[in-house]
């Protein structure tokens, strides 16, 4: 695929060799080992401490994310155009993907198109710059680059053809993200029939992914619209909505919504450093490895950046 996408880990030269295992500064749970534990630790009640952690002598309730099982999931903004759909999922799909490995120990596999998976992105929440490592890209620019990576990447996971994430590879995927899923199949490269033929097909392939190999698959579209119903039927929707008080997470299906959070009176963190403040709270043995300067804009003008323990 080397002359059809750019494949690479995040944090890495995707040109140097590197071994098929995963990190060796990651001990976790094998490929083998992913399959069917989440299953196992809804049914004996087990509970990740660094996902769930709650610091009481600091008062630091820990505000909670979508938690992903074996299922298809389209996380859909309340936005209109492409560009502001980009802009609302940007920083909440990544933190989202980061947060899902992290907590079942192994990494991000996504296949990119429109340019979501930038280094800048997942800089800005990840609890560390380690967990860079974790995040594995295939990026396609055509219509057929994205339907043969998502392919390969339903061989791959069966065990029946090579990785499509260049070298390092991974041997742990705990989520598959493929945001704005139809947009490279609307360029008009081929008529409109087989390009539908060819989405319908790439989704099909990522359910398939979903079902079988007990791995959460989080999708995005481009566009809300006819040629996009048949992923709103197919997956799980998570509502994204942006607010006053930051980016809020709702599924009836999950029987989850995102909480208001009050910082203290008036005042609400809004930033997008705030997911990686989240993610370090959550995930502290990876935040204590070394933290990810961040930086840019909130989504409101009355924003500020705080630390974790500010958080009540």
């Amino acid at each position: 695929m080397e002359h059809d996408a750019i494949t690479g880990r995040m944090g890495t030269d995707s040109r140097r060799g590197g071994s098929s295992i995963g990190d060796p500064r990651w001990p976790a749970s094998s490929r083998e080992d992913l399959p069917g534990q989440r299953a196992r630790q809804r049914s004996s009640g087990e509970i990740d401490d660094a996902a769930t952690a709650v610091d009481v002598d600091d008062g630091l309730a820990l505000p909670e994310l979508p938690t992903l099982e074996d299922d298809l999931y389209l996380l859909e903004p309340d936005a209109g155009t492409a560009r502001s759909r980009r802009d609302a999922v940007v920083g909440p799909l990544h933190a989202l993907a980061l947060d899902t490995a992290l907590s079942a120990g192994g990494d991000v596999v996504w296949v990119d198109a429109g340019g979501h998976a930038t280094t800048h992105a997942f800089a800005r929440v990840a609890p560390a710059e380690r967990a860079l490592d974790r995040v594995h890209v295939a990026r396609a620019f055509t219509t057929h680059q994205h339907y043969t990576l998502v392919e390969q990447l339903g061989r791959w996971l069966r065990g029946d053809g090579d990785s499509p994430f260049g070298a390092p590879a991974t041997d742990r995927p705990a989520v598959v993200v493929a945001p704005a899923l139809d947009a490279l199949y609307r360029k008009g490269e081929i008529r409109d029939g087989d390009a539908g033929r060819l989405l319908s097909h790439s989704l099909a392939t990522l359910a398939a992914i979903a079902r079988e190999h007990d791995i959460p698959v989080v999708l995005t579209r481009s566009r809300a619209d006819s040629d996009t119903d048949p992923i709103e039927a197919a997956a799980t929707t998570i509502a994204l909505e942006e607010t006053q008080f930051g980016p809020r997470f709702a599924c009836d299906d999950l029987d989850f919504e995102t909480l208001v959070y009050r910082v203290e009176e008036g005042v609400h963190q809004t930033t997008i450093t705030y997911w990686a403040e989240i993610l370090r709270a959550r995930h502290p043995a990876v935040a204590s490895g070394g933290s990810v300067r961040a930086s840019g804009s909130g989504s409101t003008a009355q924003s500020l950046t705080i630390g974790p323990a500010a958080i009540r």
